[in-house]
């Protein structure tokens, strides 16, 4: 992180900072206001006190303004205290703000630059410490009220590159070849069901086995949710395009802000909270929600992790993980299962981003994990936990469909004003504006569609598929399209044209 310099006037030198300074230690601090960066350096520069810091980062910018080679009265242990006279001061920014995200930006930002010094000075985690391990004051106060003092520490460590990379992982990466088509998949059964539960063996897609994919990789998914004598998924489970629990239930709704994955109908993964995946639950084939997020687009994401008391303390705790990732990079799916008993061994929720972005990640979402760890490759069963589980997800894969196209009943004329229906009669089919476009219209497997025509769009897409071109009127999501144009994909042996 860039550290903006606007240091103060050398004639308060002899009142802010009158010594030379040789870091060997760095000093976080809470401001205790609702102030930004800038207005805590400018405040210091033109008061008259003798108490001054380093440098004050916000959830924007890190600003210095006493020199690193001068010392700061800060610390609140005397003229020829340890923490006045050897340690750099850092102020966390908009430590009274409770409304906004403000302040936990601001948090990361300060790893961010205690990372930075502490490289650049040679200063070990153990000399990284608090105000009041100076004069006893309640400072940083916000940090210790929330208690985040060691999740601090170890992101410090992390960044430092000071953090165990030993852990006993596998890693599965399953590269996106060009001439294969990709499916990610939920296998899960409804809730209420005799077979709420079941073992790595039992999971598996037959519709997409029908439709000549093979399985890349199975893994164990979401976290149990018990509600009485049953158990359900904590989250969303769409398994198979079948919603398996109501979204009005208490096993999802609690859940809205937690990280979930959307399995797109091209095999894509959306790394989105679970209430932005309900709100468009059509979009995919299968939905899971996670303990807790890891990273999105490269940067940490945590979503969920505040809710960790009703996962027992998951985040926090060492503990066996199942991670779901994705590299963006290179186009790879990546799963991530690493051994460990809840409370006593394995990763804390913490360390997981320095592990997934070592392994190339830009992508990554917490599953179940310790006992409930489960991986299948490639037929192959590497790990297989003592633990039943809700369901499992599953990636599948076949060669890009190069047959010729089927034609239609009168080749060559289009539109033929004879074809007139389609009759779904298995795995839903949707309309897209498009061909791969947005989604605007849904036929249900077992029901059918008029349309005022269809038109076959002759080759094959590069989805693998036929498509058709329709124009029709249909309602979806409560809006009526009239004579709207839009694109189906067409395989005999799910769609019917009549």
């Amino acid at each position: 992180m860039d550290i903006i310099q606007q240091l103060i006037s050398k004639d308060k030198y002899g009142l802010k900072c009158p010594y030379l300074l040789n870091p060997k230690y760095i000093t976080i601090h809470n401001t205790g206001n609702n102030a930004s960066a800038q207005n805590e350096i400018n405040y210091m520069q033109r008061n008259s006190n003798s108490t001054g810091f380093h440098i004050a980062v916000d959830d924007k910018d890190a600003i210095l303004g006493i020199p690193l080679d001068r010392n700061a009265w800060h610390a609140g242990d005397g003229s020829n205290g340890v923490g006045n006279r050897q340690s750099i001061g850092i102020e966390i920014c908009y430590s009274t703000d409770y409304s906004s995200d403000r302040h936990e930006k601001a948090f990361y930002n300060a790893v961010e630059v205690t990372k930075q010094l502490m490289k650049q000075f040679s200063i070990p985690i153990d000399n990284v410490r608090q105000h009041y391990d100076w004069n006893k004051k309640n400072c940083p106060h916000r940090i210790r009220k929330e208690g985040t003092w060691s999740k601090f520490l170890s992101l410090c460590k992390e960044e430092s590159g000071d953090i165990n990379m030993t852990y006993d992982m596998k890693v599965v990466r399953i590269p996106r070849e060009k001439n294969r088509e990709y499916r990610c998949t939920v296998d899960g059964n409804k809730y209420g069901t005799p077979y709420d539960s079941t073992v790595l063996s039992g999971f598996g897609d037959k519709e997409l086995v029908s439709q000549g994919f093979t399985e890349e990789v199975c893994a164990n998914g979401s976290i149990f949710f018990y509600d009485g004598s049953k158990c359900l998924a904590e989250g969303l489970e769409k398994s198979r395009g079948i919603n398996n629990q109501e979204f009005n239930m208490s096993a999802v709704s609690k859940f809205a802000e937690t990280m979930a994955i959307g399995l797109r109908f091209d095999g894509g993964i959306d790394f989105l909270k679970q209430k932005d995946i309900q709100a468009n639950i059509d979009n995919y084939y299968g939905a899971i929600t996670g303990a807790f997020g890891i990273m999105k687009s490269g940067q940490r994401c945590e979503w969920g992790k505040e809710l960790e008391s009703q996962r027992n303390y998951l985040y926090s705790k060492r503990a066996g993980r199942t991670i779901v990732g994705y590299d963006s990079v290179n186009d790879a799916y990546m799963i991530i299962s690493i051994a460990g008993v809840t409370g006593s061994s394995g990763p804390t929720g913490v360390e997981l981003y320095a592990i997934c972005k070592a392994q190339g990640c830009t992508d990554a979402i917490n599953l179940d994990g310790s006992g409930s760890r489960k991986l299948r490759v490639k037929g192959n069963v590497i790990i297989d936990g003592s633990r039943k589980v809700k369901n499992g997800f599953l990636i599948y894969s076949k060669p890009y469909n190069t047959q010729k196209p089927e034609e239609p009943s009168e080749p060559g004329n289009y539109p033929n004003q004879e074809l007139k229906r389609i009759t779904v009669e298995k795995v839903g089919l949707y309309i897209r504006d498009k061909i791969g476009g947005n989604i605007i219209g849904f036929i249900p497997a077992g029901s059918f569609q008029d349309f005022n025509y269809i038109e076959f769009i002759k080759g094959i897409q590069r989805d693998g598929y036929q498509h058709c071109k329709v124009n029709g009127t249909w309602i979806y999501k409560g809006k009526k399209y009239v004579n709207q144009d839009g694109y189906v994909q067409y395989d005999s042996t799910c769609y019917h044209v009549s």
